[in-house]
């Protein structure tokens, strides 16, 4: 599997993670249920940038 890369530096050290968009935070409020909407993102630990995949 190929290693991502921050378009931004061009550093290895990204770490794939999840974290619930506005439509998530939204229905969590109004329905008291959590939608399974979660963005998939990219973090880049040396310039602190985030990215999609």
């Amino acid at each position: 599997m190929k290693q991502k890369v921050c378009p931004v530096c061009g550093s290895e050290e990204v770490y794939h993670s999840k974290k619930a968009g506005w439509l998530c935070l939204i229905t969590s409020l109004l329905f008291l249920y959590p939608a399974p909407f979660l963005k998939k993102f990219y973090h880049c630990f040396d310039c602190g940038s985030d990215f999609n995949a």
